[in-house]
């Protein structure tokens, strides 16, 4: 926090100006700023650094801008070393089981393992309700695939008093966890949580028409063979004009690079050792996928970070797609 205070103060009359000519003068208490601010420094990052962020003590973390070939065949060096895929009844028990292991890894973990996601309604404007997206006064209806146990919703909910969910997940103890908390928090007439495997069944009508679609690191757990099919789903669940707004794991991640001999189901597509499994993609796969499904790309970018470890002194260098669909008119 420091550092971003320190980056802020010395650039204030530039990210003014850049505010002013995005949202015009005025803007000073309102959520718009809140919105810029979000997108200052959740996707520029808090600070610019160069080179290592090992070099910069006060950074926790920092946009990785040492990003070339040089890392690309490292990355292709180190894939290369995990050794051969999984045999073709190894694949298709996991397929099998998919559901199973991620309601025993909530089961395991409950809500303890991922953080609540407090950002999304910065790096996402469409979220935020200063935005009054889609119009001023109107409830915005959101689907969330792959909810978990709400780190995403959750978040949402407290700050949108607009803002009417319907998430599901394949996990039943993801969902009950989900539905325990939206109670505690009161919002129950505004959330709808339910057992649904996105690539098996269709969606339940009262799910479809939404304004928008949130996938947060949900379609890399997907059979990459069945995701086409699931946003062609995606894309007829919106309304005209709606959108998809996505965040998941990126080719070469540090979490990629990570896996060892034995966990390669295919190309750039894993299972860990609890029998969850997560697919890598590319920025241009997902263009493929989602225009061919019939939506416009709006925003499809990585998201490259170095995050360091000062008591190891090491950095990890993460990679995650970023983008935002929209359905025709």
């Amino acid at each position: 926090a420091l550092v971003v205070s320190r980056w802020l103060a010395a650039h204030a009359m530039e990210f003014r100006t850049a505010v002013n000519l995005r949202y015009g003068e005025g803007w000073e208490g309102t959520g718009q700023a809140e919105v810029a601010k979000g997108r200052a420094f959740s996707i520029a990052g808090p600070a610019p650094a160069v080179g290592s962020i090992l070099d910069h003590p006060d950074l926790v973390w920092c946009e990785d801008e040492e990003w070339g070939q040089e890392r690309v065949v490292e990355a292709e060096e180190r894939i290369r070393m995990q050794g051969g895929v999984l045999k073709p009844y190894q694949a298709q028990r996991l397929q099998r089981n998919a559901g199973r292991n991620w309601h025993h890894f909530y089961l395991r973990n409950e809500n303890r393992f991922y953080k609540n996601r407090h950002y999304l309604h910065r790096v996402f404007p469409e979220l935020h309700p200063a935005t009054s997206w889609p119009s001023p006064g109107a409830p915005l209806r959101l689907l969330e695939v792959g909810s978990g146990v709400g780190d995403a919703v959750l978040p949402l909910l407290s700050v949108h008093p607009g803002l009417v969910v319907h998430a599901f997940d394949f996990a039943q103890s993801a969902v009950d966890i989900l539905r325990a908390a939206v109670e505690g928090g009161g919002w129950g007439h505004r959330c709808d949580a339910f057992v649904h495997d996105v690539a098996a069944g269709e969606l339940p009508p009262h799910a479809l028409g939404v304004d928008l679609v949130l996938c947060m690191f949900c379609l890399s757990a997907i059979e990459p063979a069945d995701l086409p099919r699931v946003a062609k789903k995606l894309h007829d669940a919106l309304r005209p004009g709606g959108k998809l707004l996505l965040r998941d794991y990126g080719r070469y991640d540090e979490a990629q690079l990570r896996f060892r001999k034995g966990s390669r189901i295919r190309d750039n597509f894993y299972v860990r050792q609890d029998g969850t499994r997560a697919y890598f993609f590319t920025s241009e796969e997902l263009e493929e996928v989602f225009t061919a499904a019939g939506f416009a790309v709006e925003e499809n970018e990585y998201i490259r970070r170095q995050y360091a470890n000062r008591a190891e002194r090491t950095a990890r260098y993460r990679v995650w797609v970023h983008a935002k669909f929209r359905r025709r008119e």
